[in-house]
Parts: structure tokens; sequence; C-alpha cells
């Protein structure tokens, strides 16, 4: 009987049909690879989908690789054969570049169908799964866990900075000790010989040697190819690295019904990266930490503001998946070093199984900059700061205003007004800080430098801290009071007595230090 290899050579096309022809569902099925990517991520999805293609035709094209581009007609119902294309996959490659997303695309409803289908075939069997998950990243280390595999892509800076043939070169393997991505592709190749139809599994002899010759393309061939093309892509990309917005992203579990959500689920899992509980003061002791504990831990570190840090987070996240409301992008938080940063919701993918996951960033507010003369820009600055205060805090026509707040009956737009003019007023405070009209040297600029106006200053000081402190106190309360609560009727009462008082204090201070500070700003003008 002529060998498997020569019976190839004399028929090769008649032997490729064979294989093709197949049952795709039966026991001699090829082994499918579903690759699934955000359309940022196309070119790196393409050298992929090629490495896959050239280890096929070493083993007659026994993998089937499922690239929504090569795979799906135009004229398709795209999300059927989306299922179609996972249900025969036996490996799903996720590619995971860590790229700042324009598209959500169906790589999380793909995941989380991928993973459904892992789930029903362990119900189905003895526990176990031979289906896999086979995460491609750079940068952040994405989430593993059983059957979930993930492997670094990333090109090093040094690697980029010099010539593209040296890299390639040095990606060659040892065919003896294959890194996990060789390793991924033999156990590719081996989930597909196993299911080689007759007469392709008869000749063992020629497909030992078929083995061998496999090894040596992947490690030496495959792999610096693959390798090349991810040069060539990261070369194009402007490699994000920032620590001044810090990432935390939400898993929200799948809710118990239909109905919308309206707050963020205590079993929530939170996964920050770049140093992003650092904002909160809280240790980042593991990789991930539930809402419920980050509300706990907030409450501990800081029982004046957590409610209004919370509540900001929650009204950010909730507003992006809620149907009924749009997205809130003017949400901001103090951070315990008195930095200001937005909440915004860049990200969010819906999972087959009903999970939600949502990409929140905190991005630092640029601080301003003083130009020109420094008296006359601190006294202008001072006066810009001190109007829209003015505006927003003690004139009556105000949307902020004590009479406002009496007249607004609804207990959840009472709540947001609190929030909107906690937010205002932290973005007023930071401001001053930015200009550093908190300093001696600013307040000798627009209020007067002998010691009596410094005395003065002083004590004005004192009353507006103290009055502060008190409305954020009582506005910590009302916005940690349940609106259903039957003591929300007096934490609304307590708050509008608070912002009487603190409009009362804090317009005697804006009155009588603005007057002054446009009487030396008229001298800094004056010839």
């Amino acid at each position: 009987m002529p060998g498997l290899e020569s019976v190839m050579a004399l028929a090769p096309a008649a032997m490729a049909a064979a294989a093709r022809s197949v049952n795709d569902l039966g026991p001699y099925r090829p082994a499918g690879v579903f690759i699934s990517y955000a359309s940022e991520d196309h070119d790196v999805a393409q050298a992929v989908y090629q490495s896959l293609q050239a280890l096929s035709e070493t083993i007659f094209d026994r993998v089937k690789i499922f690239l929504d581009s090569k795979s799906i007609e135009a004229s398709d119902e795209i999300r059927q054969d989306l299922r179609a294309g996972l249900r025969k996959s036996d490996f799903l490659v996720v590619l995971y570049t860590g790229q700042l997303k324009k598209s959500h695309g169906y790589t999380g409803w793909e995941l989380g169908f991928f993973e459904a289908l892992m789930e029903e075939e362990k119900k189905q069997g003895d526990g176990e799964t031979a289906r896999r998950i086979i995460y491609l990243y750079c940068g952040e280390t994405p989430p593993t866990g059983e059957g979930i595999l993930g492997i670094n892509m990333e090109v090093d800076t040094d690697d980029l900075s010099g010539p593209r043939a040296d890299y390639v070169q040095k990606s060659t393997q040892s065919i003896d000790d294959p890194d996990p991505l060789a390793r991924v592709m033999l156990d590719i190749a081996a989930r597909a010989e196993v299911r080689l139809p007759p007469p392709l599994n008869e000749d063992r002899d020629t497909l030992d040697r078929l083995r061998t010759k496999r090894k040596r393309q992947i490690a030496t061939e495959i792999i610096p190819t693959l390798k090349g093309k991810l040069f060539d892509s990261m070369s194009m990309r402007i490699t994000r690295h920032s620590v001044e917005q810090r990432l935390i992203e939400f898993l929200l579990p799948k809710p118990p019904s239909d109905q919308p959500i309206s707050t963020i689920p205590d079993d929530t899992t939170l996964t920050p990266h770049s140093r992003a509980l650092e904002i909160f003061g809280i240790a980042e002791p593991r990789d991930t930490l539930k809402w419920g504990e980050f509300r706990r831990k907030m409450r501990v570190r800081d029982t004046l503001g957590a409610s209004s840090i919370l509540v900001a987070i929650e009204q950010a996240v909730i507003s992006a998946i809620s149907s009924e409301t749009p997205t809130d992008s003017d949400q901001i938080l103090k951070s315990v070093d008195d930095q200001i940063y937005r909440v915004i919701v860049t990200r969010q993918l819906d999972y087959y199984n009903g999970q939600k996951l949502v990409h929140v960033y905190f991005i630092k507010r640029l601080s301003a900059r003083m130009l020109g003369d420094n008296a006359t820009s601190c006294i202008l600055g001072f006066i810009n700061v001190a109007a829209k205060y003015r505006f927003i805090f003690v004139e009556p026509d105000s949307a902020l205003s004590v009479d406002s707040f009496i007249l607004e009956h609804e207990a959840a737009k009472t709540q947001y007004k609190v929030r909107q003019l906690v937010r205002e007023l932290l973005l007023i405070e930071e401001e001053a800080r930015a200009l550093k009209l908190d300093q001696v040297a600013a307040i000798r600029q627009y209020f007067g430098a002998d010691s009596e106006h410094l005395q003065l200053a002083k004590k004005l000081q004192d009353q507006w801290f103290d009055a502060r402190s008190q409305l954020m106190a009582s506005a910590e309360k009302i916005l940690g009071t349940d609106l259903a609560s039957p003591s929300f009727p007096a934490a609304a009462e307590q708050w509008i007595a608070t912002l009487r008082a603190f409009r009362e204090t804090s317009g005697q201070i804006n009155s009588t230090v603005t007057v002054k500070a446009l009487e030396n700003l008229k001298e800094s003008f004056a010839i």
C-alpha cells in the first residue's frame, strides 16, 4: 500500500476535497478557531488569520478559521453566523490590545456566548470542557481563569526602535522549547490531527514525519512571520502610557429580571488599572474587589465626601448602561490628594450571559496657568472665580439657589441638584487652587498686603471653611439617604437650612473680598 505522502502527491486535489467534505459537526470535524476582535485591531486579526491558515496547511487544511471579514458574507444575518461559527470552534482567540476603542462591536457578545458553550459542555459531560479561550494581548493583562490562557504579544519599544529584520530573527524559536504561542499552535494542530478522517489518519509513520516538520515550521517560519506583521502594526500605533488616566473596569452581573439597573449591585467586580484606586487612598492588595467592598472602604476612609464620590461614579455608570437616560459625562470627584478628576465612561460591552462590562476612566483636570503681569493676572483670576461663585451660590435667580430647593418637591431631583451643587463647588475650588488664590502671596495681591487686611482675610477664611464643612456634611447626609426612607424629608430640610446659612456667610465674604479686589484691579491698571 503506498504511503500517505505518495497518495497525496498523486491526487492532492481529490484528497483535499475529501478532507473538506467531512461533516463539520461529526467526529472527523476540523479543529475550529474563532478570532474575536474589535475593528481597530483588524490588521492584527488579519495577521493572526494568515498564521493560522499557514498552520492549517501543515495538517491537510483541517483547521477551520472563522474571521468575520473572511467568513461572513455581506448579505448574511451576522449574529446567526457568529453563533454557528462559535459552536463549531474549539478555540476562541480574543485580541486584546489595550487600545482605546471607538467601536463596541461583537467582541464581548462572542466571549459571553463561547463561555456559555463551555459551561453547557461541562454540565453535559464530566465537568470538563475541551474548548479553550486564548487572549492575545498587549499592555494590560486581561482576566484569565480555568480554560483561559493569556499570551503577551506586545512588541517592546526598544525592539520597535530597531530594524524589523532583527526583531523577526529574534522571534525564531527553538524547536524543542516552544513558547506559549507555539504550544497553542501545536495544540490546535493536535486537535485537528486526532479528528483526521480515513485515509488521512491511517499512515502513522507519515503523520509522525509531518508532525516533526510542523514543529519546525511553527518555530522558524509561522511565528517569526506573525511577529514581523505585529511589528509592522505596532509601529503605526500610538502607545498609551498615562498615569493621568486611571481605569477601573466594572463587570456588572446579570440582573435578576428584565428590570433596568438603577444602582450598581454590590457583587459587581471592579478591576483597577494604572493604580486607579490610589485616587481614593485605597491600597491595591489584589487584582479585583467588589463594589460593596469598595463602598465600605470609601466610607471608612472618608466619612465626609464618600457619598458624593460614590454617587458620582454610580451616576456615570448607570447613565451609560441605561436606555432611558443620556450618558452623564459631567461627573467629577476630588481625590485623596485634592485633585479633581472627571468620571468618563468610554466603553460598554453586553455579554451573552447577561453581564455588562463598563470601562470607567478617571481623568485629571488640567491646571490653569497665569499669563502676563503676575499681580494683574492674580487679581483678574480671583475676580473671575468670585463672579462664578456669586452667580451659582449667592444670586437668588441661580438654578441652585435656596429657593430652587424649597420649590423642588421630587426627592430624586433634589438629590440630583445637590450633586450638581457639590460638583460646581468642587470645580470652583479646583480653579482657585490651580491659580493659587488661597496662598498668602495671592491674598496680598487681590485683598491687601497690610496686617489689617491679612488678619481680616484669616477671619473670613475661617468662617468660610466652617460654613463649607457644614454644607458638605449636610450634602453627605442627603446623598446617603435612600429616597424612599422616612428620614429623607428631614435630611432635605436640614440641607436647605444649611445651604441658607452657607449662602449668607459666603455671600458676605464674596462681597467683601471682591469689592476690595476690584479696587486693587483699578490701581493695577492706573498709569
